[in-house]
């Protein structure tokens, strides 16, 4: 064992004394400790295990959340919290092939989801209260608005509405990225965008495998 690492349980975690921090940052960095023990432990995990990962004392805990709960209960809130992904999408290039385009997004959807399903299997989908999250639903979504303004320059190419496209691309995603649904074939960003885009019909021009009906065989 490193003098700046430990492991709780065979779980590597820092053993180094965090320094002092605005209340706001002390507040964000024990809530980035807590996730990945929540991840691992769910909502067994311990302050002792949280406060070592943090770097504090575990009474520093207290003086910033009233309870174990209120931290499991904002920790949960951060992974559901859409501003990340609405940064990353933003910082698309608006610029960059449409195909291409669309792929980088459904990938920061993806990894978004992947986060959260993780996060709901751990916990349990009853512990107290989930944050409102439309990740399959219709309705306002400020991240599939962030999508659509990756799109915006081609939204005239698409033969849906804007909101309608919206929808379509959100169910895709969310059953192409569900661990159900996929257990057995995950589906790619880029397989998502293809079929989002240009549908399951082979291409005009493409070879065709399929005999016409009545044709003899070769």
């Amino acid at each position: 064992m490193s003098a700046h690492s430990c492991t709780f349980d065979q779980v590597p975690l820092p053993c180094v004394r965090a320094p002092a921090l605005p209340p706001d940052q002390r507040r964000q960095a024990i809530i980035t400790a807590t996730l990945p023990l929540l991840r691992t432990f769910g909502p067994t995990v311990t302050t002792r295990q949280i406060a070592t990962a943090a770097g504090i004392a575990e009474g520093t805990i207290f003086r910033v959340f009233p309870d174990k709960e209120t931290l499991i209960q904002k920790t949960i809130e951060s992974v559901f919290d859409p501003e990340a992904a609405i940064a990353e999408l933003e910082a698309l290039d608006p610029e960059a092939e449409l195909q291409p385009r669309l792929t980088a997004a459904v990938e920061i959807l993806q990894r978004r989801l992947r986060d959260v399903f993780h996060l709901i299997a751990t916990v349990g989908a009853a512990h107290r209260r989930l944050p409102h999250t439309s990740l399959a639903s219709p309705g306002p979504d400020a991240v599939m608005d962030a999508v659509l303004e990756v799109l915006g320059p081609d939204l005239p190419r698409l033969r849906l509405e804007p909101a309608e496209a919206g929808h379509m691309l959100r169910l895709l995603v969310f059953a192409g990225t569900h661990p159900v649904m996929t257990a057995t074939a995950p589906v790619s960003a880029s397989q998502i965008a293809d079929l989002f885009l240009h549908g399951s019909l082979a291409s005009p021009t493409a070879p065709q495998n399929a005999q016409t009906p009545g044709e003899p065989s070769c």
